[in-house]
């Protein structure tokens, strides 16, 4: 009965210590796309942005405070054909980990879809890098570039 106990106990500790950890890379993509919105602040309070993963698919936010003007999308999910049909602003976000470096692209453009047909219109992107420290233990940023059409 007492290993059982004992069991349990370490079972439970272990449970819930993991879910409590911060998972580093997704606050870095979050911390990318809010450097991408202070970037463009007056152009992100008069439009809706939707962000996605690399592959077209919904990003997941984390980040209550960017909710706000940015909204996550399935570009090729039937419901949103109308939406798109109108036109949306997206941003892609294609992470690249090399080594200790981890870049963060975010494509910036525009969605349309007409005639059965998807267009991606290409308005520019930034580029953000963080680097793992060592001796410091927690990633720093190391670069950020923006660019635009």
């Amino acid at each position: 009965m007492k290993r059982i106990l004992v069991f349990l106990f370490f079972n439970f500790i272990v449970l819930y210590y993991s879910q409590n950890r911060t998972d580093d890379y997704k606050q870095l993509l979050d911390s990318a796309i809010a450097i991408k919105k202070n970037s463009i602040e007056k152009n992100v309070k008069n439009k809706n942005y939707y962000i996605i993963n690399a592959d077209n698919s919904k990003y997941s936010i984390s980040n209550k405070i960017l909710e706000e003007n940015i909204k996550s999308i399935d570009i090729y999910d039937k419901e949103n054909k109308f939406l798109i049909k109108k036109g949306i602003n997206v941003w892609k976000v294609i992470p690249i980990l090399n080594k200790d470096q981890l870049t963060i692209d975010i494509i910036d453009f525009s969605v349309f879809y007409k005639n059965n047909n998807y267009q991606f219109l290409n308005n520019g992107g930034s580029k953000v890098i963080f680097k793992y420290s060592c001796i410091e233990e927690k990633w720093l940023l190391i670069k950020e570039s923006h660019s635009g059409i």
